[in-house]
């Protein structure tokens, strides 16, 4: 889903993606209108890169992002299959098994 990114999605977007300038993902004319995505397809080098890129954020970010993708804020259709796989062992070994598990089941994962 299209949204405006709040001042709370920049801030864990350049978190996410340091290299990313003031210009290319301001609060007037935000290049992107979800998090996760374009962080899996546009800037993570790989597996290992992604993994890394979310292991910067904190556990309440990390709950942010997952509340998003609860509230259909935040779409994982985008986002690469085995990003999806290292975002839901990283709410697993960060946030608790149940939060990883209704994930999974909200997403419609059982594969991985």
């Amino acid at each position: 889903m299209a949204r405006k990114l709040s001042d709370t999605d920049l801030q864990i977007m350049h978190k996410l993606v340091p290299e990313l300038t003031d210009d290319s993902c301001s609060s007037s004319h935000p290049a992107y209108r979800s998090i996760l995505p374009p962080v899996s397809n546009r800037y993570s080098s790989s597996d290992d890169d992604f993994k890394e890129r979310l292991s910067r954020l904190t556990e309440q970010e990390l709950e942010y992002i997952v509340g998003l993708i609860f509230d259909g804020m935040e779409c994982l259709n985008c986002v690469q299959k085995s990003h999806i796989g290292i975002l839901l062992q990283i709410v697993l070994e960060r946030l608790s098994k149940e939060r990883s598990e209704d994930l999974k089941e909200m997403c419609g994962i059982f594969d991985l």
